[in-house]
């Protein structure tokens, strides 16, 4: 593919960052965790598919104590205890070694990532969404050659969707943008375009919010905090994170983790802080049974 060409990520791309978890019993990154409560509710879910969900409702009590005292048992120093490196995973044993790009319908690519690497892919990742030409260092041509391979680039010039007027949008899901006096997104979370969606409802896009002020992630639920959305804002974007002590299996040391990947302006709230933007205030309220605070 010749180097002059000016491309950008296809709208139908989808990014996944894969971690490897070498923590004991698994973290909120990895899948450890995940394979493990599959596993102890296997015999949960054999009941409902033999006998449908009243019958679970009415053994609840019996299915549940079996799971405890088997396959979830290591979990818990006591009854009500977890473990100390269960409830805390060490965040220094789960680290991003990969990428994967993944296009609906045709080639996937899994693209390895050296830990000197790591910090550099929030930039690459936002320059090849807004378009560009083939890189010259090692890492951006690498990363530009793995896209390219699997067919993830257009041609097509980028242009944003977002209405000219638009005040307050809902972007998504959970996702809602405050464009008036101050350019705001809050829990961005930009899902692929795809065939799966009417052709008049596709899902609005990183390169549809241009120049903002800043964004504001409510808590680490991967689909509030999704570090491949924010890829396409830009690593010097301003994102503002809860405040986490002490990253644990329920919530997530975001600033941490996007600093990792790359993102250079991440300030972390309290409960009851402001954040004063032009144009706007914000703040920032206790997210209680969302956000676990201790």
């Amino acid at each position: 593919m010749s180097g002059s060409v000016f491309l950008r990520l296809r709208d139908e791309v989808t990014l996944e960052l894969e971690y490897a978890d070498e923590t004991p019993f698994g973290s909120a990154l990895g899948a450890g965790i995940e394979q493990r409560l599959r596993h102890a509710c296997r015999a949960i879910l054999e009941e409902r598919q033999a006998h449908g969900m009243a019958d679970v409702v009415k053994r609840s009590k019996a299915l549940l104590q079996a799971a405890f005292t088997t396959a979830l048992q290591p979990l818990f120093e006591s009854r009500t205890r977890l473990r100390e490196e269960c409830l805390f995973p060490d965040p220094e044993r789960v680290r991003p070694v990969a990428l994967r790009v993944r296009i609906e319908g045709g080639a996937q690519q899994r693209f390895l990532l050296a830990p000197s690497a790591v910090r550099q892919i929030a930039p690459w990742i936002a320059e090849f969404q807004r378009g560009t030409r083939r890189p010259s260092s090692t890492l951006g041509s690498s990363l530009f050659d793995a896209f390219a391979a699997c067919g993830a680039f257009s041609e097509e010039p980028v242009e944003s969707e977002v209405p000219s007027r638009a005040e307050t949008l809902f972007v998504g899901h959970a996702s809602v943008a405050h464009l008036r006096n101050a350019r705001v997104l809050f829990d961005p979370f930009f899902p692929a375009r795809s065939v799966r969606y009417p052709a008049d409802y596709q899902p609005l896009r990183a390169v549809d919010f241009p120049n903002l002020d800043a964004v504001f992630i409510t808590h680490s639920h991967p689909d509030h905090f999704d570090p491949v959305s924010l890829f396409g804002l830009g690593a010097d974007t301003r994102i503002y994170v809860p405040a986490v002590e002490r990253e644990s299996l329920l919530s997530l040391d975001m600033a941490a983790r996007l600093a990792e990947l790359g993102f250079s302006n991440v300030e972390r709230l309290v409960p009851e802080q402001t954040v004063t933007l032009p144009g706007a205030d914000i703040l920032a309220l206790p997210f209680l049974g969302e956000q676990p605070t201790t």
